[in-house]
């Protein structure tokens, strides 16, 4: 058996050379000088030039003053020290960031003797990438954790001190969480009642039906939302409960959280409102039946009271003395206008006291039976109207003709010395429709803008515009009963324009 033979001195520096010359990384040598003296093949390409080139030649005439004196410092710094160099350098190379592992280390001769130094670098971009992106990630990873402590404590912090009831158990019913308020309305600290169910806080039948309600959140993922009530000490109580499937990172349910508040106050609020509600439905039933009974009760004595002063005006003739006449006529004139009176404050008491639903109504239908309705004092004033195009809406009829009658008869009554002009319109103004009835008549102070909406509030003695004080009170009273609003925009002496919204519309009525 062979024993292998130690390498000759040469042979040891040719597999010292061909290993250098063939490493994947950049290797070069220079002198005391700073002069190089070798470079192997990585370094020869990296740097894109021969070694014949290269030789002799400082890093003064290889690269920018800058970078080249800084080359020199370190490479004398390596020369007096004997230290080992180690750094990580950036590059611009074509525009290009780069980086490069570079280590400087001192050559002896066999005696000892520093004669130069050799130095090492490789290509490093890829791996500070990875280490950038790295630390980026660790970064915002450390970010998301603070983020998510600061959300945790922001979420016990904000629970702890809420003014409700919050309580968290596990798929398996027991509890988990509770906070102060939930703490201190079961009268238990949280180590008393971790762990704990229903069915060891609540009697048997109760117990079932928290537990049926937890478990159908569980299987469903549905919110349950409910008011409960309960006898706490011979009190009657109400809460307001809500429950929702809780879920951890992957979204698997890991429990129920509970939160439910006391409502009490404003269940019986409510159940007070209902009553009151009920009661003034009742009343205003009882008062359109006291409205109707009085009306008719007291039109026939009304009527016989004209009749006796026409029959009596009739019989005696004009042996009747001026005065008893006057007085005669007064008493016509004044049955009629109480008769007037009566049924306006019929009509008015009417509103909104039907139990018909509202329908598809026709607007231009309403304004022309209104007209028609007007049809003798429009041909005694020689009103002329000018109706535009009027949409169709969802109302009372009866109550929209009263309306338009109203508003349309005060533009025809209430005429300075030219004939009475009305123009009606329509326009859409985002979910409703704004109308407007314009005269060219005597018009409104503007004080009384508001105050003529007022039930009985009249601007105008009898004499010269006899009337009730109720047209435009019913007027307003009609347009909220349809959700809507009524004003006035008027220029006294220069007519008067009434607007009045009513709602659009919707699609199932269209």
């Amino acid at each position: 058996m062979s024993e292998d033979r130690p390498l000759s001195r040469s042979q040891e520096a040719e597999f010292y050379r061909s290993l250098v010359e063939h490493f994947p990384v950049c290797i070069y040598r220079i002198d005391l000088e700073g002069r190089l003296t070798y470079g192997n093949s990585a370094y020869l390409e990296d740097v894109g030039a021969s070694l014949d080139e290269l030789l002799g030649k400082t890093v003064f005439e290889l690269f920018p003053d800058e970078q080249a004196e800084k080359y020199h410092a370190v490479d004398q710094e390596v020369l007096r020290s004997g230290q080992v160099f180690q750094h990580v350098e950036k590059h611009e190379v074509h525009g290009r960031r780069t980086y490069v592992e570079v280590i400087k280390s001192r050559v002896h001769d066999r005696h000892g003797n520093p004669i130069g130094i050799q130095g090492v670098y490789w290509d490093v971009t890829a791996r500070m990438e990875s280490e950038r992106q790295l630390h980026e990630a660790k970064t915002k990873l450390e970010q998301s954790h603070r983020a998510l402590f600061d959300s945790q404590a922001l979420y016990h912090s904000l629970v702890e001190h809420l003014p409700v009831c919050v309580y968290r158990i596990d798929t398996e019913g027991g509890i988990t969480f509770g906070n102060s308020a939930y703490l201190n309305d079961v009268g238990h600290t949280l180590p008393e009642l971790l762990g704990k169910t229903v069915y060891d806080l609540f009697p048997a039948q109760e117990a079932e039906k928290y537990d049926a309600d937890d478990r159908r959140v569980l299987e469903t993922g549905e919110v349950f939302h409910d008011i409960e009530e309960h006898d706490v000490r011979g009190q009657r109580l109400y809460v307001e409960v809500l429950k929702s499937r809780v879920h951890d990172h992957q979204a698997r349910p890991i429990g129920v959280q509970g939160i439910y508040w006391d409502v009490s106050a404003r269940k019986h609020a409510e159940d007070q409102l209902q009553r009151t509600m009920a009661e003034l439905e009742r009343s205003n039933k009882e008062l359109q039946q006291f409205a109707a009974v009085a009306s008719h009760d007291m039109h026939a004595p009304l009527r016989r009271l004209a009749m006796i002063s026409q029959l009596i005006q009739g019989q005696f003739g004009e042996s009747v003395s001026q005065e008893l006449g006057e007085l005669l006529g007064f008493i016509v004139t004044s049955v009629e206008h109480m008769q007037e009176l009566i049924n306006d404050l019929l009509a008015h008491s009417r509103i909104g006291a039907t139990d018909k639903p509202p329908e598809p109504v026709d607007c231009q239908s309403v304004v022309k039976k209104a007209v028609d309705n007007l049809g003798p004092a429009i041909s005694e004033s020689g009103a002329e109207l000018a109706i535009g195009q009027l949409p169709k809406i969802v109302a009372h009829r009866v109550e929209l003709v009263q309306l338009f009658q109203n508003l349309i008869g005060n533009a025809v009554k209430y005429h300075g010395s030219d004939p009475p002009r009305v123009e009606v319109c329509a326009e859409p103004v985002e979910s409703q429709w704004l109308f407007r009835i314009k005269d060219n008549g005597i018009g409104i102070p503007e004080k009384d803008r508001e105050t003529v909406f007022d039930a009985f509030r009249r601007l105008h003695d009898d004499e010269r515009f006899p009337g009730t004080g109720l047209g435009l009170a019913t007027c307003k009273k009609i347009v909220e009963h349809h959700d809507g609003r009524i004003w006035i925009e008027s220029c006294e002496q220069a007519g008067c324009e009434f607007l009045f919204t009513l709602p659009a519309a919707t699609e199932q009525y269209s």
